[in-house]
């Protein structure tokens, strides 16, 4: 998951967000620290993801910002883009393990 490109990612966080609000709408009728175990780690795997996103939507952002201001605050521009790039390599460090926490978690419902 890690490999993948930004919109792969992005679309993965929305079938985990379908996932974790059904899985959140029948978990009343299963074990409790089961549920509430799987959906941990749905909701761990959704927020890493959505971290990654939020970088990637800054950069966009900044990117379109350097482009009206020309030179002018080019010093902050890759002051703000160096941090974006540091923010990016922490969150897809962590991405590959909630990826993998979640890939062998036993469904509950199951």
């Amino acid at each position: 998951v890690s490999g993948a490109d930004d919109h792969a990612r992005h679309e993965l966080r929305k079938e985990l967000k379908k996932l974790r609000y059904t899985a959140e709408l029948v978990r009343g009728l299963f074990r409790p620290k089961r549920a509430k175990r799987y959906l941990d780690t749905v909701s761990a795997l959704q927020d890493a993801l959505g971290a990654l996103n939020d970088v990637v939507t800054g950069a966009r952002l900044l990117d379109g910002a350097a482009q009206r201001l020309g030179t002018r605050g080019t010093e902050a521009r890759e002051l703000v883009q160096r941090e974006l790039e540091r923010v990016a390599l922490q969150q897809l460090d962590q991405l590959q393990p909630d990826f993998d926490v979640f890939e062998s978690s036993k469904p509950f419902w199951k």
